[in-house]
């Protein structure tokens, strides 16, 4: 059998096993038994020799047909949803937060809504403002015949709403439609000279309505690029195609037209209409319309006129453009306008003839779906166009009132001029393009400006509006809109025939001193990029920016008289010196030599710091930018379409002004403004209460005066320690205060300590080498390649107690060495904590003399106790002890926030600053970031779960955290400093807005490398050269955020973690985040793994990073 399946005619012989040829023999045999086997045989040989294809189709079928057939039965009412119970249906829902009806307010709509003026009772010339009370003169809206105070027409529509009702609730083609809105439209017709006329009840979808029921895709229209917001609608939803021409150029026109008819030949005939405005809203000029009539039936186009703005101001009787410029209204095709403005009314309206009106009453959706107007409309409608035409004196009365105000306002002012037809009562003012392109302002510039001058002008009684822009042109790319026409910012001042004549010269004289004292007083500046007070921080951002642009406009303010933030000279102290030795108080790229009289390995006098800072700022350019004695009072953030930046209130030494910046760099650091403190009796104490801030004039004062024999000192920081040594020295007895519930006295040490075998170290360059960094627990410590280490140190059993024991012994030998165990009284100045829990309040004992012996001989005494209570010259303690003094010296530390409000405080969640106006779901947002980095910085280092907090950790955040408080007294907790990579706020980075960042506002122990490399990081973000996107992932930023401010806290919880990000031992890997997203490496040793590990990094390693970082941009692009 096999061997006659080998040579079977349906089979060539091919080489399978025998089992396998004995299955086919079989199934073939059994195949045969079948009935019709034969048949089928038969009819699969000749199918697949004269059609293969077909057998296969029909094999397909067949196989389909067998696993329907065979497939299970299902049910259509079987659901593949899960249930739920009434508990998970309750969360869902809970959890379920619905999309807004409409987008968000911007912080500049918010700003404009905040400050827009409500106005009580009838919108009449004259108005009262809600709140203040006050009447002011109203040039903000189109009541130009004040129709508003017509008893008349207030009496018809009284009687109207009593015969019709409210309104009609239905629209005109069902049962909408009254006999006075027939009449109304019949009145318009005529007064327009037009055989028919349709009524709509919004004048805004009158025309974004009528255009799509005329023009449809492949139609094209011509339309003016000035076309107010609703033509560009009807355009839009009309799906035509759009040309623009240049505003009111006939010329252009033409040569559009032109371009239309011949592309059109040889075509299918489409429709073809132009679009113009007879007034025209965003300019205020008016059509030529005699010569668009004379192009239009050259060309053959249809013409349809917008006379929203021109019906009843245009014209001896109000017909509009056409009876202005004597053109017959029959040779426009469709002429539309609006009831709500000078007719006092509401609607629009389209006249034309019966074919076109009718056509409407079915085509055009806003008449066909919306309610009929309301009868109280169509009625005043009707009667104030016939008062126009029995009233043409009206009119006149407001042209000369025009003409009236126009004289006061251009060509009067030297700042704007008046782009309105002399005709329209609206009148539209805009800056000389003379001073736009000197003082380069961009639309936002423009915007802001003219919006302080409305302020200005309704401060002395005068309401007037700014005009808003309309979006750009509808179909044109982003590179095209650029290019075309778009409303200039502006002031809309509407005249109306309310108020006399000369009342409104002198409207209109407050208006243009208005806008004079803006553009003329120190009202108003700009500047490209703004730094805000010059210290360390904001010198390197603003030398890192210079460098690497040197045309910006920068503008720096200083609250100071002169430069150096804390290190301003009228700051500085008697024997006010650096905690470092020379080669560490630097810029990298600017080293300090010796013409400032300093040897290496001598501490840095306050003058000698302060003439350094001064020299570098005239080094790189900056000394002349700076605006001493002017401090940044708020911010507040202003965007448009195209443009964004932030808007200051400065106080300045000619007084208040605005100050507009497309970026922004806060640089007020955090040592800017002591933290206050009220003790309970102060008022009653009768001597001098002093913050070490104002130790240069104040505790000079103290200082000189002999009578003063016995000074109080409460701190436990490196300024209280100034304090005690400045009056001890002087002879002074002095009583020091450390709070029992604070952090504790400062960790102190002398400048050289010696590490048991590692030998003696220069402390402040023991922290820049690598191999302690590994000691310390980091984040981001893998960076430099030691993961492995790390990971043996602080994840392993056996290496953490080397680590312990490693911090333990330096502890130990610092205060051995310092001197502070070679006195029992002394042990009141041991900090409370380990030097592994402290971070950038460890501080160096740089005095002339040895401080700890003031205290040995008694001439210091220590108390660590809180204050109870001032009276006459004594301090109170808790314990009882009482302290006479004759000066109170109060080291109280700093104020954590930024110098200057951020206003909208909605935002500072997104902004990361301080604050505590977080709402219930922005705080509830950042609690669950924290809980998940915590659990993070647990699970990777156990050891920092177990640190111990200083008794008043919980106090540290809450509002005035250093007064005595009565019990059960609630206080609001401030939220900490979240930014992205310690810079720049996570919410602005993540939706790519980069024209803010704040420099200073961390601290770590290399500060004036971190802020070198800082300075340049900033400058990269602000323009889009960083190696890395902070606009990645929304979320990844705010965890960054987040996971860097926690560590910070639990790393280091004697330190400010809390508070900002603080950390110590961890500078240098952190300076290698930064590099890196520079797409420069952290490691400039050389290559050498010995040196990189166990040499300290100084300020020479990191000289020329700004150029070396530029070299390497231009080798990326050249």
């Amino acid at each position: 059998m096999a061997s006659a399946i080998a040579n079977s005619t349906y089979f060539a012989a091919p080489d399978l096993p025998p089992t396998a040829l004995h299955f086919i023999d079989t199934a073939i045999a059994s195949f045969h038994k079948l009935p019709g086997s034969a048949i089928a045989l038969r009819y699969i040989r000749s199918s697949y020799q004269d059609d293969p294809v077909r057998s296969l189709v029909e094999l397909f079928l067949f196989i389909f047909a067998v696993r329907y057939l065979l497939a299970p039965a299902y049910s259509t009412k079987r659901s593949k949803n899960v249930p739920l119970t009434e508990d998970e249906i309750d969360e869902l829902v809970d959890d379920w937060t619905p999309e807004p009806l409409t987008s968000e307010e911007t912080m500049f709509e918010k700003l404009e809504n905040d400050k827009r003026p409500v106005m009580t009772g009838p919108a009449g010339p004259k108005v009262k403002l809600a709140g203040s009370g006050r009447t002011v003169v109203n040039l903000a809206n189109y009541n130009h015949y004040n129709f508003a105070a017509n008893a008349e027409l207030i009496g018809k529509g009284i009687s109207t709403v009593r015969t019709y009702g409210v309104g009609p609730c239905s629209p005109p083609g069902f049962y909408g439609t009254q006999d006075v809105h027939m009449k109304s439209e019949a009145d318009i017709a005529a007064h327009i000279g037009m055989p028919a006329c349709i009524i709509y009840a919004q004048s805004f979808s009158t025309i974004s309505s009528m255009l799509p029921a005329f023009s449809k895709r492949g139609d094209i229209i011509v339309a003016d690029k000035a076309a107010n917001f609703p033509i560009r609608k009807g355009l839009q939803i009309s799906r035509s195609q759009v040309r623009w021409y240049e505003h009111n150029d006939m010329a252009d026109l033409e040569r559009v037209l032109q371009r239309v008819v011949k592309e059109g030949q040889g075509k299918p005939l489409t429709r073809r209409f132009i679009v113009t405005e007879g007034l025209f809203e965003c300019v205020g000029d008016m059509v030529d319309l005699p010569k668009v009539v004379e192009l239009k039936l050259k060309y053959k186009f249809r013409l349809i006129l917008d006379e929203t703005w021109s019906y009843g101001i245009l014209g001896r009787t109000g017909r509009g453009a056409t009876e202005q410029q004597n053109v017959d209204p029959m040779q426009v095709d469709m002429i539309v306008g609006g009831l709500a403005g000078a007719l006092a009314s509401g609607g629009g309206f389209c006249a034309s003839t019966n074919e076109v009106v009718e056509h409407q009453r079915l085509s055009a959706a806003a008449y066909t779906y919306s309610a009929a107007l309301p009868a109280l409309l169509a009625t005043t409608a009707s009667e104030t166009v016939a008062l126009l035409q029995e009233q043409p004196q009206l009119i006149q009365t407001l042209r000369d009132n025009t003409k009236a105000i126009r004289a006061q306002l251009d060509p009067r002012s030297e700042w704007i001029r008046c782009t309105s037809a002399p005709e329209n009562p609206v009148l539209i003012l805009v800056l000389k393009d003379q001073h736009v392109e000197d003082r380069k302002l961009s639309i936002a510039d423009q915007e802001a400006l003219l919006q302080d001058a409305v302020e200005e002008a309704l401060a002395n009684g005068v309401l007037v509006t700014r005009l808003k822009s309309p979006p750009m042109a509808v179909g044109a790319s982003a590179k095209e809109a650029q290019k075309q026409w778009r409303p200039r910012p502006g002031i809309k001042v509407c005249v109306t025939t309310g108020l006399s004549r000369k009342e409104t010269e002198a409207a209109g004289k407050v208006v243009r001193h208005a806008i004079t004292s803006v553009m003329k007083g120190r009202k108003w500046q700009k500047g490209t990029l703004l730094a805000v007070t010059p210290s360390f921080s904001g010198l390197a951002a603003a030398k890192g920016y210079l460098q690497c642009a040197p045309d910006t406009k920068l503008v720096i303010l200083d609250n100071n008289k002169s430069i150096g933030g804390t290190w301003a000279k009228e700051r500085l102290y008697e024997g006010m010196r650096s905690n470092n030795l020379r080669g560490t108080l630097e810029f990298p790229d600017y080293p300090l030599h010796d013409g400032f009289g300093v040897k290496q390995g001598e501490y840095l006098p306050g003058p000698v710091v302060h003439d350094y800072l001064a020299e570098y700022a005239k080094h790189w350019n900056i000394h002349d930018r700076i605006r001493f004695e002017s401090k940044a009072l708020d911010a507040e953030k202003v965007e448009d379409l195209n443009h964004g930046g932030w808007r200051l209130t400065v106080s300045g030494p000619g007084g208040e002004y605005k100050l507009i910046t497309r970026k922004f760099i806060v640089a007020t650091g955090l040592t800017s403004q002591p933290q206050a403190m009220r003790v309970k009796g102060q008022e009653s104490f009768n001597a001098p209460i002093v913050n070490t801030v104002r130790l240069a004039d104040e505790g000079a004062k103290v200082l000189r005066d002999r009578s003063a024999t016995r000074v109080t000192v409460m701190g436990a920081g490196k300024s209280a320690y100034d304090a005690v040594y400045t009056y001890a020295s002087a002879g002074k007895h002095v009583d020091w205060v450390i709070r029992k519930n604070g952090h504790g006295p400062a960790w102190m040490s002398k400048s050289h300590i010696i590490l048991g075998p590692l030998g003696k170290f220069w402390v402040e360059e023991l922290v820049t080498r690598r191999f302690l960094a590994w000691m310390s627990p980091c984040l981001w410590g893998d960076i430099d390649g030691s993961g492995w280490w790390r990971a043996f140190l602080h994840r392993n059993w056996l290496g953490r107690k080397i680590s312990d024991l490693f911090w333990w012994k330096m502890s130990a030998d610092t205060l051995e060495q310092s001197g502070f165990n070679d006195d029992p009284k002394l042990k009141a100045l041991h900090p409370d904590t380990g030097m592994f829990s402290t971070a950038t309040t460890f501080s160096i004992l740089n005095y002339p003399t040895d401080i700890l012996e003031f205290v040995r001989n008694g001439q210091v005494k220590v108390h660590r106790q809180n204050v109870s209570h001032l009276s006459d010259h004594t301090v109170h303690l808790a314990n009882g002890t009482n302290l006479p003094s004759d000066a109170f010296i109060a080291s109280t530390g700093w104020l954590f926030g930024p110098a200057l409000a951020f206003k909208d405080q909605t935002t500072h969640a997104d902004l990361g600053i301080p604050s505590l106006d977080y709402t219930p779901k922005q705080k509830a947002f950042w609690a669950a970031l924290d809980a998940h980095a915590d659990a993070e910085i647990f699970q990777r280092f156990p050891k920092l779960a177990v640190l111990e907090y200083p008794p008043c950790a919980d106090d540290d955040m809450k509002e005035n955290p250093l007064d005595e408080v009565d019990a059960g007294m609630v206080r609001r907790e401030y939220q900490p400093w979240r930014l992205y990579r310690s810079l720049v706020p996570p919410g602005l980075a993540a939706k790519g807005d980069r024209s803010l960042a704040f420099a200073g506002f961390s601290a770590n122990i290399t500060g004036h490398i971190r802020n070198e490399i800082s300075g340049l990081w900033i400058y990269a973000y602000m323009n889009d050269q960083l190696a890395i996107d902070p606009c990645r992932d929304v979320e990844d930023v705010y965890w960054d955020a987040a996971l860097l401010q926690r560590f910070c806290f639990r790393r280091y919880p004697y330190g400010f973690g809390r508070r900002f990000q603080d950390f110590f031992f961890d500078a240098i890997p952190w300076n290698d985040v930064l590099l890196r997203d520079l797409g420069m490496s952290g490691k400039r040793k050389g290559g050498s793994w010995w040196r990189e590990c166990f040499e300290p990094y100084r300020m020479e390693d990191y000289r020329g990073i700004t150029g070396e970082w530029l070299g390497m941009k231009k080798g990326l692009t050249g």
